[in-house]
C-alpha cells in the first residue's frame, strides 16, 4: 500500500489547495496541488487505497474512468519521482 513518507509536510488551502514539501529537502523546493490530485493525495494522507479513492472520485465526478485511471498513475509516479510516497 502507499503512503506519505513521514518526512513530508503539506497543508490545505480552504479552496483544495495542497502544498507539499520534505523536511530533509535541503533545497525549499514544494510543490502545489488541486483538483483530483489533491483528492488523490487526500486519500493517500488517509491510508485508503486506491481503488477506494477512484472509486469516490467517480461517484462524485464526472470524469472518464480511463483518463482518471491515466490521470491517477501518472500522479503517483510524479509523487514517487518526487519522493513523497513510499510502498509500505
Amino acid at each position: 500500500m502507499l503512503k506519505i513518507k513521514p518526512d513530508i509536510v503539506f497543508s490545505e488551502k480552504e479552496d483544495g489547495q495542497i502544498f507539499i514539501t520534505s523536511l530533509l529537502d535541503e533545497e525549499n523546493c514544494f510543490f502545489k496541488i488541486d483538483g483530483l490530485a489533491s483528492k488523490i493525495f487526500k486519500s493517500l494522507k488517509d491510508n485508503k487505497d486506491l481503488t477506494q479513492a477512484k472509486s469516490e472520485i467517480l461517484k462524485t465526478y464526472k470524469v472518464d474512468e480511463l483518463k482518471l485511471d491515466t490521470d491517477i498513475s501518472n500522479f503517483i509516479k510524479f509523487l514517487a519521482k518526487n519522493d513523497i510516497i513510499e510502498d509500505s
